[in-house]
């Protein structure tokens, strides 16, 4: 484990999102908008973490979006998602907290709800992914 002072030490902060790291959410949201849940999870660091109003999920592998969820969110009317505002909150050269804002919407475009979201990307060996995602 690390030690706490590690954890805390001071980092270059910045607002801005690495290109690579912006690839990975473009990535993410093509492959949802898709239904590739296997391109999904290969924009996702492991284990990957899930936090909801009263419980944190942990995502130990790929493979753990059930065969159902775009069935269920098609129930809704629901043909694709478009991201309303991604907005870098702390930054560093190897981490990312972002306020991420959807929409879900029906193929005409309708809104059908809103989401705001935590979510945190890290830089792992030399590459970018998805750690957390707060909802």
């Amino acid at each position: 484990m690390s030690d706490f002072l590690d954890l805390t030490s001071p980092r270059i902060h910045t607002k801005s999102i690495p290109e690579s790291a912006q690839r990975c959410l473009d990535l993410f949201s093509e492959a949802f908008n898709r239904e590739d849940r296997s391109e999904m999870d290969s924009q996702c660091h492991f284990p990957h973490y899930l936090i909801g109003e009263t419980s944190v999920t942990v995502w130990n592998e790929p493979g753990q979006i059930t065969d159902d969820f775009f069935d269920r969110l098609k129930e809704s009317g629901w043909a694709f998602t478009s991201c309303e505002k991604c907005e870098p909150i702390l930054c560093t050269e190897s981490k990312i907290h972002l306020l991420w804002s959807y929409a879900r919407r029906k193929s005409d475009g309708e809104i059908i709800s809103t989401h705001e979201n935590l979510w945190i990307l890290i830089e792992k060996n030399g590459r970018w992914g998805i750690a957390v995602r707060s909802y």
